[in-house]
This record gives C-alpha cells, structure tokens and sequence, in this order.
C-alpha cells in the first residue's frame, strides 16, 4: 500500500484549556460526599434523584446567608459544590498536624474549648484560670462536651504545663459530637478535629458531627479531617413561612490531583470523578450569569428568545419561542481536562398542555355543531385528546425537565392523592408545598412516567409543550427559517462559544471558579489537522477489465473527488456482480386513485431513461410498471388493500413494489405500516421503494430526481453505482464489517445487525440479523453467516477483517470489546475458531488478522480553520485532543476523521477509536481504508460521515425497530436478499 505524505494545517477546536491558578506545584484534594436530604417537620427522607431543584434550593440556603464557610469547615474542605445527591469540596493536602509546643506566656486564660490536661492516662478538656511558672490551675468537665453544656464539671485542679496541650476531637465510629444551639465551636492554631470512617464493610457507622440549629463551626488556624458524616439543620423559605430540612453529608471518596504548571493531572482510574466534580463547579457559573436549564444538559440565554410566529395561526398559541444555549462539559484529553463548548438550540411553545386541551375541546365542540353532530361523549373526547396530545413531549415548569405524555387523564385533577411521607397528599398540596405553585383544582392530569418512576402524574397546568404542531410543519416558510435558525457557520459557532466564555471570566459570574482556583483558558486550543489525498471513482465498468490486469484505468473513465462531493453525478452506468442480471419485468406501483394521474406522468418521464440505462448495461432488463390505484383513506386501509392485491402474475414472481404515499398528515406510519407488510408480511415478500406523491409534483430538478429514484431501485436488487480503486489492497483478501444493536423500546429485546462486504470493491454487501435478549445477545452467528457468503462468493476466506462497531460511551467499551471479540464460546473470534474447525481452514485462523474499531459519531468536539471555515473532507485529527489514553494499552488508538461532504451549519467530526488490531496497517494505513469507506455509500454521490457499512447497518436497524413483525433471524425468501441492500 502506497504512503501518503502527513500534510498539517492548524485549526481551532471548541476546547479550552482547564488550570488551577492558585495551586501550582502543590497536591490537591477533591473530597466526593454523599447528600442525603430529609423533610425535618415531617420527618422523611426525600428520594435520591428526585427533586433536585428543591435539594439544590437547600443546599444554597447557607451560601445566600453566608453561612457557607461553616459547612465547609466541618467538612475540612475549602469549598463545597453541589451535584444533585453528591457533593464535591477542595482542600489543599497538607501534613498531618503534629503537637505544638505550649508556653505560659502563650496560655489564654478563660478560654473554653481550648485545652485539655492529661490526668491518669486519660486527656479531659479544661478551661485554665490561672497559671505561674510552677502549677496551672483548671477547670474540669467530660470528654466530647462543651464547656457551655455544664456536664461533668469540677475543680478546680492543678497540673503542670507538660500535662497540657490544645485540644484534639477525635469522634469515633458510632459516637456523636452535637454543637448545642446557638453555638460556635472554634478551631484555634494547633487544634484538630477528626471524624472517623464507617468501619470495613459499614458494620460501624461513621461518627458524626451534628450542628444543631444556629450553631455553627469555625477555623481560625485548627483543621479538619471529616471522614464520617456531618448533620446540620437548614430553614427554607416558603409561601407559608419557614420549612426545615436536615441535610447529611458523608464522605465517601477522596481523589489526589498533581498539579504540573497549573494543569490538573488526574488519576486515570478516577478521572471521570473529577471532571464530574468540574462540571458541578461550572454549573453554578452558568446559573450566577443567569443561564437555565430547559430540559436535557444545555444552558440556554433564557432571556434572549426568538419569538417564531405563522402567518395565519388557527390554534390558541401564536408563537413558539427558540432559544440558543451552550452544551457545555468537561474532557479530558491528551492535552489535559478541557471546557468542552457545543450550541445548542431549544425549541419551547408558549402556551401550556392545559390551553393546548381546552382548544382540541372546543375544535371538537365546534366540529361537531359545524356537521350537525350530537355533543361529543365522554369516550369520544377521550379519544380526541390521546390522538392529539399522546406522544407529545412538555417541559414541567418546576424543575425543567422534560417528559413524554403518554395519557391524558381527562377523569383525574390535582384533588387526587398519592402517597407521600407516609400518608397521602394531593397534588394540589404537594406543589404548593414543594414548589410554591398554587394550582387550579380543575383540569386534566398528564401521565408522564419518567426514567424508573411508572407513577407520574403532571398537572397540565405546569406543563408547556416542546416541539411543534403538524400546522407548523406544513408551514414552507416558517419551516424554512425554522431551519435558518438552526443552523450555525462555524463564525457563528465560535462568536456564541466566545459569549460564554466572556461571561465566565466576568468577577461576578465567574465566581465559583475562582473560589475552586480553577481559570479556563479565554482562547480557544489549536491543534495539527492532517488532509488525506482525494481519490478518483469510476462510473464505468470498463474500469473492472484494467483492475483485473492489476493496472490504473485510463484518466478518461476517473471522475475527480473533490473535498465537496464527487465532480458529476453517476447516469446511466451500472455495475453489477459478475454473473448477476438484474430484472424488472414485472413490477408494481401503489398510489392512491386521485393522484394516479402524477404516476402515469411519472411512467411517461422516465421511459427514456430506462432506455439510457438500458443502453448502458447489457446486464439490465426494465419492463413498463403496472399501476395499481388504491381506495383507501388510512393507513390501515392502505395495508388492507396492498395485502389482498393479486397481481396478473403470480404474487411470488413480483420483482419490486413501488409505493406513492399519499399526502396525508402522519405519514411515517403509512411508511413503517407498508414497509412491514411488503418486507415481511406479503405473501411473497418483495424489495419495496416509498416516494411521496407530493415529490412527483415538483416543478424543479424532475428529471434527476427520477434518475435517482430509478437507481435507488437497482441498488436495492444488487447493483452499484461507482467503485473505487482497489489495487492498494493487492495480495489481500479483504472484509470490510459494519456491526451494531439497537431496541426497538425499553422493554423490547435486543437488534443485533451486521453487513459485511463480498467484493474487493467494497460495494457489495451481505447484511443480516438477529432478535436476541440482551444477556446472550452475541455477533458470533452473523460474522459465521457472513464469512460463509464471503467463500462461497469469493471461494476463499478473507485474510484481513475490519470491523467498525457502532459507538457506545467511554464506559461500556472495554465491557462490549470482552463480550463481542474475547467472550470463549460467544465472541467474534471464537466464531472464527468454529468456522476453521467445521470447513476444514485450520491455517486460515492462524493467518487471518483483525481490527475491532469503535466508531462514534455523537460527539460535540469541533473544529474549525484559522479562517473561520470547516476542516474539509479528509481531514484527521489524532493529537493533542483525542481522549486521554490508557499507557498501558499499546492497542488503542484514536483519531477524529471529517469524512462528509456537502456540509451545512458547522461539520461534526467522528471519533474512531481502535480496541483491537492484529492488522500489519500503520494507523495512517487505517485511516485511509477509513476515509475510502466513507466514500462508497450508494445512495450519495459523495462522502459520508461514517463508513459505508456503518451506514447501511444503522439503515437496516432503523427499519427492524419500527417495523411491527420482524422475524428472530432472515429466513424463507427473505435469506435470499441478504446480499442486496434491500433496505436503503
């Protein structure tokens, strides 16, 4: 394989650089604690994860009174940052405190808590009243008390300057330490507190450290070192006065930062604590510059919403309001921990669930009064509301976030109760009391179940719907400056990405972070971006005679590939496999009866292109279409109709099926109801091709619109359009495999898909797949189909096998790669051992090498060049900030590829991230073979993001999962498509 010179450019990327300004050269320590919050009037505890707004609301209470700093003295930490049922605070490490020297001048008379005196074995504290060189004189009183707390008292007695040393607390597990009310325990130079740990496996609970309410603990010059819990009592003002909660922390981890130059070095094995722990500082950044949160993990500029209006808007709401935001996180990548910025943009109605209901009601109403209907019952106006409201997704006004209506409960109001604090509350009541909303006691409850939580129940008073009604979408003009607004130039990107980070060096706003000593870089990083050579493709198969004479074909039959696409359009060349004719000789289109005559129009069009085609590939033959016009007026009797259909021949000699879908309002469930019923429920299941009959009324580009509509079509029955030069991968035998899975619901088992390559162009492809539950779902019996197809195709096993998983979070690879490659029975390449042990290729497995490369494509890293546009096509990225590596796992590489082409808005990059490699390829190598996939995808004449197989994976698995019937595995008619890409 030829090697390509690395050429680099600069460009800029969207991460800023992260440092500890005031801890330089010095260890740092990130102290994680749990939170535990109770009701103390009712004495309950409040849920983990639930109430976070009202938790946070607590937990603020001490930094708005600024009582904060006597939280975070009796945790020994410097600061304290909130994260939903956990907390992180800082403290700079520093040695244990040894004892210091006490002389008679330094003692202070009168002064309580300050010293204790050794008598028989046992250190008591004491209050000294007098002193002289020879004897002290004291006051006694017990151990783990305050002075004030008059317990144990006596004296007075005497001792000797030896015998006294400033006071040590030592709380041990199980024992409790209470600051009585309205006191300050204060921790003076050389005194120590120290909480102890809950014992090994939590047999011994921790110690505590109870501040009772108004007390409070100080540092002037002691320390702490809080290992148990502390308990501290909080008054949260309400509509109906003050409402006091307890609040627990408990210290449960502790994470050493090294700090070379100010940059924080972060355990691998506990870094995503860390950057957690950032992520929670910024967060109150962004809240002190008055950024929310509107539902998902964006911060949004709340204020500065664009109003979007119709021009002629029917319904109640006259606009929906868009707002732009940050999605902003902390990484860690090779260059160090970096603010990650992306935009984001959040689209919310004005008006809430409950005016959305009253005006279905009163459409329905006048609906009915209109057409001289009776009123509509009960049951009907149920009916009405599910169709139109279940589905839809809302944003509650109490915590921002966001659910899925699943019912409307038009039988249930806030009057109704649901257990709380052991009794039972009405929702009127709970909202009031938690959130201070007073409510209507009419009107509709939403069932919304959330996460784990089945039993959630909205009033839709607090509701506003997110999204948009179907009027809106049918808007051409609102929808086209909806989309304007969406999209963002990479200048534009940047200048929002500048706002925030403006805003965060500002003294006000930024001052979480300054507290932490932690500075974000106010530039962006800029890195190396390397440029691959852009490849020529061939339309013609003329080019197939030269590449089998292992030589370039002549200039004449290239078509240039340019960082923005292809130099033309593929028209009328075909490729086909050797020994293959593709047949249209007896096919259908489907199309409602009062647009048949666009269908005819349509046949009428295309017949000299089908002779174009015709006359270009000697392996083609096309038939004029039978139409066939369909009476239906729903989907349902649209499924009715195509299933009882007899053609004029018999059903299982039908070779394609072509379905206009009528204008309608839903019609993905026309597609997904038909495409079920052709691809797995005809009596003779058929390659099938859904247009819109309104594409068949365009005005413009008619003629290549049917040009691609008519090669969609034969790619579907096995040809391809273009190839690429396969001469780099001489002396190989080579499997290029795209493998994914996906549900197609929470409870629904598991889509395992694959498709893998038979052909030395890559543009051929053997696709299956499998239903299984998610503890034995396993690729195992597909890469063994696939390779089966691979010999009988190519009579030979592959030698090298790229394999381009579908991404899954940084977590979960390490446990995927296990399961998938290494699991003994079930993994890839014990499939391998199965199949050389059962068609006798024993030395086969010894020479067959391997790579398993995890693709993602969900990332909000960007770039962008020094000019202010996108990287161009080709271009790679694999320094400075791919994610932080582990030394000890010489495999791993990572590298971002921006393959696509045609890019509007700002380009998102793919990250690909090899777990495992046998191949003898240089990762230059890989990213070549990479960026040649992403160029092979048949239905775009171009480059796409991701590799070709990838694609057509997640195009199969996009069809499994919405399809109501799909068998466990391909079987009957369907084994026999398994080669064709009867799914794009």
């Amino acid at each position: 394989m030829a090697t390509v010179k690395r050429r680099f450019r600069t460009c800029v990327t969207n991460l800023y650089p992260i440092q500890f300004v005031e801890a330089k050269d010095v260890h740092l320590r990130i102290n994680i604690f749990h939170c535990c919050f109770y009701d103390a009037e009712a004495d309950q505890p409040m849920l983990p994860r639930e109430e976070t707004e009202l938790k946070r609301n607590i937990f603020e209470v001490p930094r708005r009174l600024k009582h904060q700093q006597a939280i975070e003295d009796a945790l020994g930490v410097t600061t304290l940052e909130f994260g939903g049922d956990c907390a992180a605070g800082l403290c700079h490490e520093k040695q244990p405190p040894g004892p210091s020297e006490l002389s008679i001048e330094d003692l202070v008379i009168d002064d309580l808590d300050r010293y204790e005196v050794q008598l028989d074995k046992d250190w008591l504290p004491c209050v000294v009243r007098a002193a002289n060189n020879d004897e002290i004189l004291l006051d006694l009183y017990s151990p783990g008390s305050f002075f004030c707390e008059n317990l144990g008292h006596w004296g007075p007695k005497t001792a000797t300057l030896s015998q006294l040393r400033f006071r040590q607390w030592e709380v041990c597990r199980g024992e409790v330490l209470r600051i009585p009310e309205r006191q300050v325990m204060t921790l003076r130079q050389g005194q120590h507190l120290w909480i102890q740990s809950r014992g090994p496996g939590n047999d011994e609970p921790a110690g505590r450290l109870e501040m009772s309410e108004g007390s409070s603990l100080r540092c002037l010059g002691g320390t702490v070192e809080n290992e148990g819990v502390l308990m501290c009592i909080i008054a949260v003002p309400s509509q109906h006065g003050l409402r006091r909660y307890k609040l627990e922390i408990e210290s449960t981890k502790t994470v050493l930062v090294d700090c070379v130059k100010g940059i924080p070095e972060l355990p691998a094995e506990e870094r995503s604590v860390a950057l957690q722990c950032f992520t929670w500082i910024f967060e109150r950044a962004y809240r002190q510059m008055q950024l929310r949160t509107l539902g998902g993990r964006g911060w949004y500029l709340a204020d500065e919403g664009r109003a979007l209006s119709l021009g002629s808007d029917l319904s109640l709401s006259p606009r929906v309001f868009l707002y732009k935001g940050f999605v902003a996180t902390t990484a860690y990548v090779s260059a160090g921990p970096c603010l990650k910025v992306d935009i984001s943009v959040r689209l919310i109605q004005s008006q809430t669930a409950l005016a959305r209901l009253n005006f279905f009601r009163d459409l329905l109403f006048r609906h009915h009064k209109e057409h001289g209907l009776p009123v509509p019952t009960k049951a009907e106006m149920d009916a009405f509301l599910q169709k139109r409201m279940a589905g839809r997704t809302c944003m509650s006004r109490h915590n921002q976030i966001h659910y899925r209506i699943q019912k409307v409960c038009i039988d249930m109001d806030p009057l109704a109760t649901f257990p709380f604090e052991e009794g039972e509350i009405t929702y009127l009541e709970y909202f009031q009391r938690r959130h201070g909303l007073t409510l209507q006691k009419k009107q509709p409850m939403l069932y919304c179940p959330f996460r784990t939580k089945q039993q959630v129940y909205l009033p839709a008073e607090i509701a506003f719907l997110t999204g948009l009604d179907e009027e809106w979408r049918r808007d051409k003009d609102f929808s086209w400056e909806l989309w304007q607004s969406l999209r963002h130039t990479p200048q534009e990107h940047w200048r929002l990405q500048e706002r925030l980070m403006k805003g965060l060096d500002q003294p006000d706003h930024g001052r979480a972070l300054r507290e932490w000593g932690v500075k974000v870089a106010s530039t962006p990083m800029k890195v190396n971006f390397g440029e691959l050579p852009q490849e020529p493709v061939y339309f013609s198969p003329l080019a197939e005679e030269h590449f089998r004479e292992l030589r370039l074909p002549p200039s004449d039959l290239e078509v240039p590939s340019w960082p923005d696409g292809f130099e033309q359009r593929p028209w009328p060349e075909i490729w086909t496999r050797p020994g293959e004719k593709i047949a249209l000789d007896r096919w259908l289109i489907f199309v409602a009866v009062n647009e048949q005559d666009l269908v005819e129009e349509f046949i009428e069009e295309i017949e000299p292109m089908v002779g174009e085609l015709l006359d270009a590939g000697k392996d083609l033959r096309i038939s004029r279409p039978t139409v066939v016009a369909v009476s239906a007026t729903s989907a349902n009797a649209w499924v009715k109709k195509l299933a009882a259909y007899q053609p004029p021949w018999e059903k299982e000699l039908t070779d394609f099926v072509l379905v206009a879908l009528p204008q309608v309002r839903r019609r993905d469930q026309y597609y997904y109801l038909l495409k079920n019923l052709l691809t797995f429920h005809w009596d003779h299941c058929c390659p099938s091709q859904m247009i819109l009959s309104s594409t068949l009324q365009r005005d413009t580009q008619r003629c290549q619109v049917w040009r691609c509509i008519l090669q969609q079509i034969l790619v579907k029955k096995g040809a391809f359009l273009w190839v690429i030069n396969p001469l780099p991968y001489l002396g190989r035998t080579m499997m290029v495999v795209g493998l994914d899975t996906a549900k197609a619901g929470k409870d629904a088992p598991l889509l395992v898909a694959l498709s893998a390559s038979c052909n030395v162009y890559f543009t051929s492809y053997f696709s299956t797949w499998r239903i299984m539950s998610e503890a034995t779902a396993s690729p195992a019996p597909l890469m063994e189909e696939a390779l089966r197809h691979f010999l009988q195709k190519m009579r030979r096993l592959p030698d090298t096998v790229v394999i381009y998983r579908g991404g899954v979070s940084d977590s979960q690879q390490e446990v995927i790669l296990e399961h998938e490659m290494h699991h003994p029975t079930e993994g890839i390449l014990a499939a391998f051992d199965r199949l050389a042990e059962v068609e006798g290729q024993e030395p086969w497995r010894s020479k067959v090498s391997v790579a398993y490369i995890m693709v993602r494509r969900s990332m909000n890293i960007r770039f962008m060049t020094e000019e202010g546009d996108n990287l161009p096509s080709g271009s790679y990225i694999d320094e400075d900030v791919i994610p932080g590596l582990d030394a000890d796992n010489p495999v791993r590489s990572d590298f971002y590829m921006i393959s696509q082409t045609y890019v509007r808005g700002t380009a998102r990059p793919t990250l690909y991230t090899v777990l495992y490699n046998t191949l003898n390829f240089s990762k230059m190598e890989t990213m070549q073979l990479t960026y040649r996939l992403c160029g092979v995808y048949m239905t775009f004449a171009g480059k796409v993001s991701t590799p070709a197989p990838l694609k057509y994976v997640a195009k199969l698995l996009s069809l499994l999962s919405k399809c109501n019937y799909v068998p466990r595995e391909p079987t009957g008619q369907l084994r026999l498509w398994r080669p064709n890409l009867f799914f794009v």
